[in-house]
């Protein structure tokens, strides 16, 4: 009798099996569609300077939500995200880019310079780094934290680093490696920024998880 149970078993544990496989390939597919769909809205807030720090914000609330809630529309969470953070982030954008044209500028007559280039190259490397970390940790820290003041945004963001300082410096890297890779080939633009902004939180979210506290 335990041998014939054991033999009926088998054929129905064979015809379930295939069941699971479709949903499998069907989940995965509706999760790359609502990335690659996510990535276009990015791109289209790149296309204006006014909406680019706020369409980046976006991108990156949208993902956390997903990964915090579960599946919500892509175009809804990414509009509302962008009309609730776009002036902020606009805001926030401004120190960066000054501090980047200073510091390009720098490099620039720092590499004409005689003996004294072997000075002052790295002191201008000293003062790219903390910016580099600042820029690239800023957005990602603030995802989830409702909304602050930007003066409250860059606080919250340097305590960040210095409460985690390996998910900082790795998510520099994240976003350093993935800015070589659009310079070798632009068309990754239309993939890569979404899925950089869910590695980045799924990397900080192990090592550096947002503390309870209030911003």
């Amino acid at each position: 009798m335990s041998s014939e149970r054991r033999f009926v078993a088998r054929p129905l544990a064979t015809r379930r099996a295939p069941a699971r496989w479709p949903g499998a390939v069907m989940e995965r597919l509706d999760t790359a569609s609502r990335y690659l769909g996510l990535n276009m809205l990015w791109l289209a807030s790149q296309l204006l300077l006014v909406t680019a720090p706020g369409g980046t914000r976006a991108m990156i609330e949208t993902v956390h939500a997903w990964r915090e809630e579960g599946d919500r529309p892509v175009v809804r969470t990414f509009l509302a995200a962008l009309r609730r953070h776009g002036v902020r982030a606009w805001l926030e954008f401004w120190p960066f880019l000054l501090a980047a044209t200073l510091l390009v500028v720098d490099f620039g007559v720092v590499a004409r310079m005689g003996e004294q280039r072997t000075v002052l190259f790295p002191a201008t490397v000293a003062i790219a780094i903390p910016v580099a970390l600042l820029a690239s940790n800023l957005q990602p820290a603030l995802a989830g934290r409702g909304e602050p003041t930007a003066r409250a945004g860059f606080a919250i963001a340097v305590r960040e680093i210095v409460r985690a300082p390996l998910a900082a410096i790795g998510t520099t890297l994240i976003v350093a490696l993935a800015v070589v890779a659009v310079g070798i080939q632009p068309l990754l633009l239309l993939v890569v920024p979404a899925v950089v902004a869910r590695l980045i939180l799924a990397f900080r979210g192990k090592l550096a998880p947002h503390t309870k506290e209030n911003p």
